[in-house]
């Protein structure tokens, strides 16, 4: 069994089943069964949690990146510096300081 599929074995002359595990209705084609899973059983395979779970950590990085750009673009302002000037490390640092709280 993977994800939200029980492969059901083909006899002589048969096509091969792709049975939904949720609701047991059955296709000859994957690509169909994985149609159906997304939209009749939405966020119900471990593989698509993951996924979310995924794009919301990324999401919070991304959002702690540039605020530390902003927040050492501000510092390095007065000298009439930019963010190129500067050393990457130093949003690599303040970006982990968001992160941690």
């Amino acid at each position: 069994m993977e994800g939200g599929m029980m492969l059901v074995p083909a006899g002589d002359g048969q096509k091969q089943l792709y049975r939904c595990k949720y609701c047991n209705e059955a296709w000859t084609e994957p690509n169909k069964l994985g149609g159906h899973i997304s939209k009749s059983h939405p966020g119900a395979s471990s593989s698509y949690k993951s996924k979310v779970q995924t794009r919301v950590l990324r999401a919070s990085d991304r959002e702690a990146y540039s605020t530390a750009k902003m927040i050492i673009s501000e510092f390095v302002a007065p000298w009439n510096l930019t963010l190129d000037d500067c050393k990457r490390q130093w949003v690599g640092r303040v970006k982990k300081e968001i992160l941690e709280g």
